[in-house]
């Protein structure tokens, strides 16, 4: 497959982006349990990817299929292995929520239906890599880390990458802003509609949670027979 990248502002591909480019597809085909395949790039435009006989239409989709940033909210994580049966909940009791949702951190995304999925979710399976590929956006979705460790019920879209202006990278500095931690960090600057949501879902979310920003994932959530209770807040 000879794959030709196209920037979304009709500019030209760095060889920066390509690499990138290539790095990421090599990634899928890695998480699709393709052997002896090979990503390299052609005439410093183009992505070649080899691979023993002919790819099935899934593979093709999944290799072609452009890249997508979005930024949800955690409602709910834990390991990426699914739930032993004997600590499941009994999902037959679970009720469906009373209110619609208010927004993208609201618990009431979560359905019965939802939770058994979260549940018995096996992040380590080929196909919950393959499957992330297309969540979902006006809805809470049930994902897996990169490395398949972790698994999280995430709330809806509440911003796209298409509402960064700009990215850049720094170190960290530390709380008086004089001294740097020797951490790298990603600086992010969203455009003027997109500035005020930022604020308002992460301000959201810090009231929620009440966490350091530096280790901003929600507490796993907890489940009894009837309901499902939101994250507690860790104790200062």
């Amino acid at each position: 497959m000879i794959l030709s990248p196209e920037s979304t502002d009709g500019g030209s591909i760095s060889s920066d982006q390509l690499d990138q480019a290539v790095e990421i597809i090599r990634q899928r085909v890695d998480g699709a349990g393709v052997s002896e395949a090979e990503v390299t790039t052609q005439s410093g435009r183009n992505v070649v990817v080899s691979m023993p006989g002919v790819p099935d239409q899934q593979t093709r989709d999944l290799i072609q299929a452009s890249a997508q940033m979005s930024f949800r909210a955690v409602l709910a994580s834990g390991d990426g292995k699914p739930v032993p049966e004997g600590q499941r909940t009994d999902y037959a009791k679970l009720k469906e929520p009373t209110e619609k949702p208010k927004n993208g951190s609201d618990q009431n995304w979560i359905t019965p239906a939802l939770q058994k999925e979260y549940e018995l979710k096996d992040c380590s399976a080929t196909s919950s890599q393959q499957g992330q590929r297309q969540l979902p956006a006006d809805r809470a979705v049930v994902a897996c880390s990169a490395d398949g460790s972790q698994k999280y019920i995430l709330g809806p879209v509440e911003l796209k990458g298409q509402d960064i202006k700009d990215a850049s990278f720094s170190q960290v500095t530390s709380g008086n802003g004089m001294t740097t931690t020797g951490q790298w960090g990603v600086d992010i600057t969203f455009d003027d509609a997109a500035k005020s949501t930022f604020k308002d879902v992460t301000t959201r979310l810090y009231q929620i949670y009440g966490q350091d920003p530096n280790n901003p994932a929600p507490p796993s959530r907890s489940c009894s027979t009837t309901r499902c209770s939101p994250p507690r807040a860790p104790r200062p």
